[in-house]
Protein backbone atom coordinates (compact mmCIF):
# COMPACT_ATOMS: atom_id res chain seq x y z
CA UNK A 1 0.00 0.00 0.00
CA UNK A 2 2.91 2.37 1.01
CA UNK A 3 4.76 1.43 -2.03
CA UNK A 4 1.75 2.36 -4.51
CA UNK A 5 0.72 5.76 -2.51
CA UNK A 6 4.70 6.18 -3.53
CA UNK A 7 4.65 5.63 -6.94
CA UNK A 8 1.29 7.89 -6.74
CA UNK A 9 2.64 10.90 -5.65
CA UNK A 10 5.94 10.85 -7.83
CA UNK A 11 2.95 10.51 -10.44
CA UNK A 12 1.53 13.33 -9.41
CA UNK A 13 4.58 15.52 -8.79
CA UNK A 14 5.40 14.71 -12.43
CA UNK A 15 2.05 15.92 -13.78
CA UNK A 16 2.44 19.46 -11.41
CA UNK A 17 6.09 19.80 -12.72
CA UNK A 18 5.09 19.36 -16.27
CA UNK A 19 2.00 22.00 -16.03
CA UNK A 20 4.32 23.92 -13.66
CA UNK A 21 6.64 24.20 -17.42
CA UNK A 22 4.00 24.35 -19.44
CA UNK A 23 2.71 27.33 -17.82
CA UNK A 24 6.31 29.19 -17.60
CA UNK A 25 6.83 28.66 -21.30
CA UNK A 26 3.25 29.99 -22.39
CA UNK A 27 3.88 32.90 -19.83
CA UNK A 28 7.08 33.35 -21.56
CA UNK A 29 6.29 33.43 -24.99
CA UNK A 30 3.35 36.17 -24.61
CA UNK A 31 5.56 38.01 -22.85
CA UNK A 32 8.04 37.43 -25.67
CA UNK A 33 5.03 38.44 -28.17
CA UNK A 34 3.86 41.51 -26.19
CA UNK A 35 7.40 43.20 -25.96
CA UNK A 36 8.29 42.23 -29.40
CA UNK A 37 5.27 44.31 -29.81
CA UNK A 38 6.03 47.55 -27.76
CA UNK A 39 9.42 46.97 -29.73
CA UNK A 40 8.07 47.51 -32.71
CA UNK A 41 5.70 50.39 -31.44
CA UNK A 42 9.02 52.01 -30.66
CA UNK A 43 10.08 52.23 -33.92
CA UNK A 44 7.47 55.04 -34.88
CA UNK A 45 9.39 57.29 -36.52
CA UNK A 46 9.00 60.94 -35.02
CA UNK A 47 6.98 63.43 -37.12
CA UNK A 48 10.14 65.45 -39.01
CA UNK A 49 10.40 68.13 -41.53
CA UNK A 50 12.42 66.04 -42.83
CA UNK A 51 11.92 62.61 -41.87
CA UNK A 52 14.00 59.12 -43.12
CA UNK A 53 12.24 57.53 -46.22
CA UNK A 54 13.93 54.12 -45.03
CA UNK A 55 12.11 54.15 -41.39
CA UNK A 56 9.18 55.01 -42.68
CA UNK A 57 9.23 52.44 -45.50
CA UNK A 58 10.10 49.78 -43.03
CA UNK A 59 7.50 51.47 -40.38
CA UNK A 60 4.49 51.16 -43.04
CA UNK A 61 6.06 47.56 -44.30
CA UNK A 62 5.24 46.87 -40.37
CA UNK A 63 1.71 48.28 -40.61
CA UNK A 64 0.33 46.14 -43.77
CA UNK A 65 -1.66 43.25 -43.02
CA UNK A 66 -2.31 40.49 -44.95
CA UNK A 67 -5.62 41.74 -46.10
CA UNK A 68 -3.62 44.71 -47.97
CA UNK A 69 -1.50 42.43 -49.64
CA UNK A 70 -3.88 40.57 -50.89
CA UNK A 71 -5.52 43.83 -52.31
CA UNK A 72 -2.60 44.11 -54.92
CA UNK A 73 -2.95 40.57 -56.09
CA UNK A 74 -5.27 42.43 -58.66
CA UNK A 75 -4.02 45.71 -60.78
CA UNK A 76 -1.24 45.86 -59.19
CA UNK A 77 0.97 44.93 -62.89
CA UNK A 78 1.64 48.41 -63.99
CA UNK A 79 3.56 49.40 -61.08
CA UNK A 80 5.29 45.70 -59.82
CA UNK A 81 4.42 43.03 -62.85
CA UNK A 82 5.63 40.44 -60.93
CA UNK A 83 4.34 40.73 -57.73
CA UNK A 84 1.77 37.78 -57.22
CA UNK A 85 5.31 35.67 -57.62
CA UNK A 86 6.90 37.36 -55.06
CA UNK A 87 7.28 36.31 -51.51
CA UNK A 88 5.63 38.14 -48.37
CA UNK A 89 8.78 39.99 -47.44
CA UNK A 90 9.07 41.01 -50.71
CA UNK A 91 5.16 41.45 -51.61
CA UNK A 92 5.77 44.21 -48.10
CA UNK A 93 8.86 46.08 -49.75
CA UNK A 94 6.61 46.71 -53.51
CA UNK A 95 3.68 48.08 -51.55
CA UNK A 96 5.39 50.01 -49.34
CA UNK A 97 7.79 51.70 -52.25
CA UNK A 98 4.40 52.59 -53.80
CA UNK A 99 3.22 54.28 -50.30
CA UNK A 100 6.96 55.90 -50.31
CA UNK A 101 6.36 57.26 -53.54
CA UNK A 102 2.92 58.60 -52.95
CA UNK A 103 4.33 60.52 -49.68
CA UNK A 104 7.58 61.73 -51.26
CA UNK A 105 5.86 63.57 -54.77
CA UNK A 106 3.12 64.51 -51.84
CA UNK A 107 5.11 66.04 -48.81
CA UNK A 108 8.22 65.44 -49.58
CA UNK A 109 8.53 63.73 -46.81
CA UNK A 110 7.48 66.40 -44.54
CA UNK A 111 5.21 65.91 -41.68
CA UNK A 112 4.21 69.50 -40.84
CA UNK A 113 3.47 70.14 -44.64
CA UNK A 114 0.42 72.32 -45.16
CA UNK A 115 -1.49 72.99 -48.16
CA UNK A 116 -4.87 74.80 -48.87
CA UNK A 117 -6.71 73.02 -51.39
CA UNK A 118 -8.36 75.86 -52.85
CA UNK A 119 -10.36 73.74 -55.30
CA UNK A 120 -12.04 71.53 -52.47
CA UNK A 121 -12.18 74.14 -49.29
CA UNK A 122 -10.11 72.59 -46.94
CA UNK A 123 -6.10 72.13 -45.69
CA UNK A 124 -4.35 69.25 -46.23
CA UNK A 125 -2.10 68.22 -43.72
CA UNK A 126 1.07 65.43 -43.29
CA UNK A 127 2.91 63.22 -44.83
CA UNK A 128 0.15 61.75 -46.82
CA UNK A 129 -2.15 65.23 -47.54
CA UNK A 130 -4.61 64.59 -45.39
CA UNK A 131 -7.80 66.78 -43.78
CA UNK A 132 -9.93 66.30 -40.61
CA UNK A 133 -12.76 65.77 -43.49
CA UNK A 134 -11.38 62.12 -43.76
CA UNK A 135 -12.30 61.91 -40.08
CA UNK A 136 -16.06 61.39 -41.00
CA UNK A 137 -15.27 59.48 -44.27
CA UNK A 138 -12.78 56.96 -43.69
CA UNK A 139 -12.59 56.87 -40.17
CA UNK A 140 -9.00 58.18 -39.56
CA UNK A 141 -7.84 58.85 -35.75
CA UNK A 142 -7.87 62.61 -36.20
CA UNK A 143 -8.78 64.68 -33.25
CA UNK A 144 -9.82 68.15 -34.75
CA UNK A 145 -8.23 71.00 -32.12
CA UNK A 146 -11.11 73.80 -31.27
CA UNK A 147 -8.46 76.12 -31.64
CA UNK A 148 -8.71 76.54 -35.31
CA UNK A 149 -5.15 78.45 -34.82
CA UNK A 150 -3.81 76.04 -32.76
CA UNK A 151 0.01 75.12 -33.99
CA UNK A 152 0.04 72.53 -36.42
CA UNK A 153 3.18 70.42 -34.39
CA UNK A 154 0.81 70.18 -31.18
CA UNK A 155 -1.71 68.45 -33.45
CA UNK A 156 -2.45 64.42 -33.75
CA UNK A 157 -2.83 64.74 -37.56
CA UNK A 158 0.97 65.26 -38.09
CA UNK A 159 1.90 62.03 -36.52
CA UNK A 160 3.59 59.28 -38.31
CA UNK A 161 1.56 56.25 -36.72
CA UNK A 162 -2.31 58.31 -37.76
CA UNK A 163 -0.99 59.28 -41.03
CA UNK A 164 -0.23 55.38 -41.93
CA UNK A 165 -3.26 53.99 -40.24
CA UNK A 166 -5.64 56.77 -42.31
CA UNK A 167 -3.42 55.88 -45.61
CA UNK A 168 -4.17 52.29 -45.05
CA UNK A 169 -7.70 53.16 -44.85
CA UNK A 170 -7.86 55.20 -47.75
CA UNK A 171 -6.45 52.63 -49.84
CA UNK A 172 -8.58 49.63 -48.62
CA UNK A 173 -11.76 51.93 -49.55
CA UNK A 174 -11.09 52.76 -52.81
CA UNK A 175 -9.76 49.51 -53.90
CA UNK A 176 -12.56 47.63 -52.40
CA UNK A 177 -14.96 49.96 -53.49
CA UNK A 178 -14.20 52.45 -55.72
CA UNK A 179 -18.08 52.30 -57.51
CA UNK A 180 -18.69 54.65 -54.34
CA UNK A 181 -16.45 57.40 -55.94
CA UNK A 182 -17.36 59.50 -58.83
CA UNK A 183 -14.64 60.18 -59.98
CA UNK A 184 -13.65 56.49 -60.27
CA UNK A 185 -16.95 55.93 -62.14
CA UNK A 186 -16.10 58.79 -64.55
CA UNK A 187 -12.89 57.62 -65.19
CA UNK A 188 -13.78 54.22 -66.16
CA UNK A 189 -16.99 54.87 -67.87
CA UNK A 190 -19.07 53.59 -64.87
CA UNK A 191 -16.38 50.23 -65.07
CA UNK A 192 -14.99 50.50 -61.84
CA UNK A 193 -13.87 47.03 -61.72
CA UNK A 194 -11.76 47.76 -64.71
CA UNK A 195 -9.43 50.26 -62.99
CA UNK A 196 -5.95 49.29 -61.77
CA UNK A 197 -4.32 50.10 -58.31
CA UNK A 198 -2.77 53.21 -59.16
CA UNK A 199 -5.62 54.28 -61.23
CA UNK A 200 -8.36 53.64 -57.90
CA UNK A 201 -6.04 55.54 -55.56
CA UNK A 202 -5.38 58.34 -57.95
CA UNK A 203 -8.99 59.63 -56.78
CA UNK A 204 -7.52 60.91 -53.55
CA UNK A 205 -4.10 61.34 -54.21
CA UNK A 206 -4.04 63.33 -57.98
CA UNK A 207 0.00 63.04 -58.29
CA UNK A 208 -1.22 59.33 -59.43
CA UNK A 209 -2.70 61.12 -62.53
CA UNK A 210 -0.48 61.43 -65.80
CA UNK A 211 -2.37 64.85 -66.16
CA UNK A 212 -0.49 65.98 -63.10
CA UNK A 213 3.14 66.32 -64.68
CA UNK A 214 5.01 67.81 -62.44
CA UNK A 215 3.29 65.82 -59.37
CA UNK A 216 3.70 62.48 -61.75
CA UNK A 217 6.85 63.02 -62.11
CA UNK A 218 8.03 63.15 -58.55
CA UNK A 219 6.12 59.96 -58.07
CA UNK A 220 7.81 58.03 -60.65
CA UNK A 221 11.55 59.00 -60.27
CA UNK A 222 10.68 57.60 -55.91
CA UNK A 223 9.02 54.49 -57.28
CA UNK A 224 12.22 54.02 -59.71
CA UNK A 225 14.18 54.82 -56.49
CA UNK A 226 12.31 51.98 -53.97
CA UNK A 227 10.66 49.51 -55.71
CA UNK A 228 12.82 46.20 -55.57
CA UNK A 229 14.29 44.81 -58.36
CA UNK A 230 12.27 41.60 -57.73
CA UNK A 231 8.92 42.86 -59.08
CA UNK A 232 10.63 43.24 -62.88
Amino acid sequence: MEQRCSKLKKKQTKTANFCLCFLLLSLTLALGSSCSRKERHKNIPEPSDSMDPIALKTFIEDELQPEDLDNYNTGFNEVCPRYTQLDEKKKREAVSAFSIAIVESESNFDSFAVYFEKSLGYTSIGLFSFSYSDKDVYKCNFTKPENQNANIRDQDIIKTDRQVDCYLKVSRRLIREPEDFSYLRKLSNGQTSRLNIKQKLSAYWSVLRTSNKSGHSRYEDSLDEFLPEECN
